[in-house]
Order: C-alpha cells, then structure tokens, then sequence
C-alpha cells in the first residue's frame, strides 16, 4: 500500500458462511471479544477510509 494511513482497520475473526441459506458465500465477521470463533483466523479488516485523500492520490498518480 502506498499510504496505510488511508485505511483504518479494526482486527476481526473472520470466516466464509459455507451452510446457511441466506448467507451462503458470504464473508463473516465478528468483532466482539467473547465470541466462539477461536478457530477462525483473526485478520486485519477496513473499517474507515479517507475517500478524500483517496482521491487526491490517485488524480494525483494519474495526472503525473
């Protein structure tokens, strides 16, 4: 990443919903602390971004 102040992230398990009927396919993930999903890997996961400064970045990158 060029700029890794552009994203904020929070850490997360996450997991692919491989069995329910609504939520097939779907990438899950829980963010509370108490959870039972000590199994799945904790990562990484956006929560902010500053789209302006984004921007700006890449006008910038383009236009060079």
């Amino acid at each position: 990443m060029i700029d890794p102040s552009l994203i904020g992230t929070l850490k997360a398990r996450v997991g692919i919903e491989t069995k329910g009927e609504l939520t097939l396919g779907q990438t899950v993930a829980d963010f509370r602390h108490h959870h039972g999903w000590m199994h799945l890997p904790e990562i990484d996961v956006a929560a902010t971004a500053d789209y302006g400064r984004f921007l700006d970045l890449v006008m910038t990158l383009l236009l060079e």
